[in-house]
């Protein structure tokens, strides 16, 4: 009896330093447009996305070979019942935080009694909540990399040590004899011979003042006109458009169109007949009109299909990055964020 006691008292002591020396580390994300999971796995749900360079917290104790658990940044949204929130806190033991506004979203948190939250809006009978750090999502390993930290830095080289300079011995040097003094002897002067001079020469003859020639005025030259240069002309094949996403591989931007802006839409979202879709999308945005009525789509929509799949038939609004593409009428939006205007049907 005593041994087994001995034996689960040292498994609780194994386990105690295993967590008390786990520490969050950083992670850079290395890929663009990056999903976001609720589980470790590519037929999980989507509940957000990040981009290259985003830095995301991890805990060393939850990885996988393919996986990592992070902290759900703030750029995502995350959902409770709302008769589980009061005055912004928990009013529960325990509150399960969901991917989405339902039962049927995975669970990717779970709060205590009195924790506080941030509330960023409702629907139906579920809040919207920014992240806490209670609430953990999955990425992919192949689209992180550590950063490292300051213990893995190597430590600075030491600097040399002093060295004293040894001492300089100088010999005493005698100073040096002085020059012996030459005298000088002025040498006699003779006296000094008169030179007789030359007579004066005679004055030369003046000359005539020359005459100076004024050539006609002329006429300005006509300035030759110089044709300006002709403009450069640039091929087609050196205009640099911007990459499309990689679910729009294989299409052609429209060069006369803006690329890669910012915008936001709202209307009904809706799937998009098999016989009419286009081979990168199956959901599309229609104007706010009538059920009964045959409105013309608003967008098309890629990213954010888990989100999109349940919402169909909402009345939505979608935010991220437009494209056009050559040939296609109806512009892709590329979903960032999803803001449901109505509870699900």
């Amino acid at each position: 009896m005593a041994s087994a006691r001995h034996i689960g008292v040292l498994v609780l002591l194994a386990l105690a330093s295993r967590y008390a020396t786990a520490a969050p580390r950083s992670i850079i994300v290395t890929g663009d447009r990056v999903c976001l999971r609720a589980r470790p796995s590519l037929e999980s749900e989507i509940v957000g996305q990040v981009m290259t360079g985003d830095l995301l917290t991890t805990p060393d104790d939850e990885t996988t070979e393919d996986w990592v658990r992070v902290v759900a940044p703030p750029s995502v949204d995350l959902w409770v019942y709302s008769e589980l929130i009061r005055d912004g806190r928990i009013t529960v033991n325990k509150a399960q935080v969901r991917g989405g506004p339902g039962l049927q979203f995975q669970r990717v948190g779970e709060l205590i009694r009195d924790t506080p939250v941030v509330t960023r809006g409702a629907l139906g009978d579920w809040t919207r909540i920014a992240p806490t750090s209670e609430c953990y999502l999955w990425i992919s390993r192949e689209f992180t990399t550590s950063v490292p930290s300051a213990a893995d830095a190597p430590p600075p080289d030491a600097p040399p040590p002093a060295v004293e300079p040894e001492p300089i011995t100088v010999a005493a040097v005698p100073p040096p004899a002085p020059a012996p003094v030459e005298e000088v002897v002025t040498p006699s002067v003779p006296p000094a011979v008169p030179v007789a001079l030359p007579d004066e020469p005679a004055p030369a003859p003046a000359l005539p003042e020359p005459r100076v020639v004024v050539p006609p005025p002329q006429a300005p030259a006509t300035p030759v006109p110089v044709a300006p240069p002709a403009p450069a002309v640039i091929p087609p094949s050196a205009i640099t458009l911007p990459g499309l996403p990689p679910q729009l591989a294989g299409y052609t931007p429209d060069a006369r169109r803006p690329q890669n802006r910012q915008v936001r839409f709202s209307g009904r979202l809706e799937r998009i007949p098999y016989a009419k879709g286009p081979g990168y999308s199956g959901y599309q945005l229609v104007a706010n009109t009538p059920r009964h009525v045959c409105s013309e789509p608003v967008c098309r929509l890629i990213g954010l299909e888990g989100q999109l799949k349940a919402l169909v038939g909402c009345q939505v609004e979608v935010q991220g990055a437009v494209w056009h593409l050559a040939g296609e009428p109806v512009p892709v939006l590329d979903v960032r964020r999803l803001l449901t205007l109505e509870p699900p049907p």
